[in-house]
């Protein structure tokens, strides 16, 4: 996923994006633009860090299941940009949040329903994991 406020990448934007992944969670690789609320002052990474940091975001690890391998990068993604949201860093779009339930492939253009499988965030998360309106939660809620 890529947070920029541009098209092109310049200095001062923050890029987060997948690896690659060679099973069929590749089909799961996409990229959403997410818009940055302008304020006074211009948006710096540590804006975007400190977001993790204060609400306790991680440590988060990834569930691995034996039918479906690993998931809950998208469910991690998901509660970081409702926390982004939250600190008012980004224009609020409730829109972004059902794309998550989208996955791709084997073809390059076919898209797919699929589901945000959780991620096993750390105790204090946790408690305070918000189910987001328009995700589509699949498994079961673990502590990391």
């Amino acid at each position: 996923m890529s947070l920029s406020t541009r098209d092109e990448p310049s200095l001062g934007d923050l890029n987060i994006k997948t690896a690659h992944y060679g099973d069929h969670h590749q089909y799961a690789v996409k990229a959403i633009e997410i818009p940055i609320r302008h304020g006074r002052n211009p948006r710096q990474v540590k804006h975007f860090l400190d977001v993790i940091d204060n609400n306790n975001l991680i440590p988060c690890y990834f569930n691995t299941q034996k039918s479906s391998g690993v998931v809950g990068c998208k469910d991690f993604m998901s509660q970081y940009i409702y926390r982004l949201n939250k600190a008012r860093i980004l224009t609020n779009d409730p829109a972004i949040y059902a794309r998550f339930n989208d996955d791709y492939g084997p073809g390059i253009n076919q898209q797919r329903n699929g589901t945000v499988g959780y991620a096993a965030f750390n105790k204090i998360y946790h408690g305070v994991h918000r189910s987001i309106a328009g995700i589509q939660y699949a498994g079961n809620r673990e502590l990391s």
